[in-house]
């Protein structure tokens, strides 16, 4: 019986730790070097869905997270409210097109810090708890 229950409590555990696990805020990141230094959600919005491509007559680099990450989701729906089933029709059709291509898709908050420390003008999102000197925080979405 006492196996029954544990095995309960750690079903339970498991079934609860993953919402707490993507609640962290999401930190919209810059080289240390670039001119960045704040960017709307219009901006972001407009960037990430290749509709602009240069901010002040300067190119940006743009680096985010694979296609099905959770953090990505959440990043899309905080800047324009598309769920991530839009945002990946959004970028086939473009893609089919050839004319627009989706930002450079990297495997974790700790890829996305090393390329954009490498970079004056790029930017990238990552969690907050992420976040290190190697990078500065332009914009925090709660």
């Amino acid at each position: 019986m006492k196996n029954k229950r544990h095995i309960f409590f750690a079903l339970l555990f498991f079934l609860i730790t993953p919402k707490f696990a993507v609640s962290a805020n999401i930190v919209i990141i810059g080289n240390l070097d670039g001119e960045i230094s704040k960017l709307s959600k219009k901006q972001l919005s407009e960037l990430y869905l290749g509709r602009k491509k240069s901010i002040s007559g300067k190119p940006i680099r743009l680096y985010e997270l694979p296609i099905n990450s959770a953090l990505r989701e959440r990043f899309f729906n905080k800047i324009n409210g598309m769920s991530l089933s839009q945002v990946n029709a959004y970028w086939a059709r473009l893609r089919f097109s050839g004319r627009v291509f989706p930002p450079q898709s990297l495997k974790d908050s700790q890829q996305v810090i090393k390329k954009i420390s490498q970079y004056p003008n790029s930017i990238g999102y990552i969690d907050s708890q992420s976040l290190n000197s190697q990078v500065k925080r332009i914009e925090m979405l709660e």
